[in-house]
């Protein structure tokens, strides 16, 4: 089994169908990204690189920081998902 890591998203940004994800939780390798909404049933699949390749967002923090997010379109998330399903698959049947 693969490892993976987990990010929660508490709810899609709806005006672009986006969802920020936090940049200091992505990590090496495959990320698991569940968006705590109601719209959504399944997590998402996207590796590192995948991530990496999306803009950063700044935003501010209660304690006057600021904290990085990638800008990740819903529908890129959607399509990288099939794509790992179906590499999982493959995988299965040629155990």
């Amino acid at each position: 089994m693969d490892y993976t890591n987990s990010i929660n998203v508490w709810n899609p940004r709806w005006h672009d169908r986006t969802a920020l994800v936090a940049n200091w939780k992505i990590v090496n390798g495959l990320n698991k990204i569940v968006i705590d909404h109601h719209s959504f049933h399944a997590p998402f699949y996207m590796t590192s690189t995948q991530l990496w390749k999306y803009p950063i967002e700044e935003k501010p923090t209660k304690s006057g920081t600021t904290a990085k997010f990638r800008v990740v379109p819903l529908n890129d998330l959607e399509h990288s998902t099939e794509n790992y399903h179906i590499k999982q698959t493959v995988k299965e049947i040629f155990k």
